[in-house]
């Protein structure tokens, strides 16, 4: 729903309705208002360490599997109503 709908029904993001995006792509989010509240997965540092995981799985394939985890973090903005 366009910014524009919302307005004529009356609806504010951030208190009537609340809106989280993912990925905290930022050339995405710059022009929206208010500003989004996002959760950021951290895709670089996910895909700089698949990277190192896989060059250094190249040179030891013997080793056992391991798990890799990047956690993700919650960026505020001003799109999430109060409870």
């Amino acid at each position: 729903m366009t910014s524009r709908a919302l307005a004529a029904r009356d609806v504010k993001v951030g208190r009537d309705l609340s809106l989280i995006s993912c990925n905290n792509e930022r050339p995405l989010l710059m022009g929206i208002h208010p500003a989004l509240t996002t959760i950021d997965v951290h895709a670089e540092t996910i895909g700089a360490r698949a990277v190192d995981q896989l060059a250094w799985r190249t040179q030891h394939p013997e080793e056992p599997s391991v798990n890799i985890g990047v956690e993700p973090s919650l960026v505020e903005g001003d799109s999430v109503a109060s409870v």
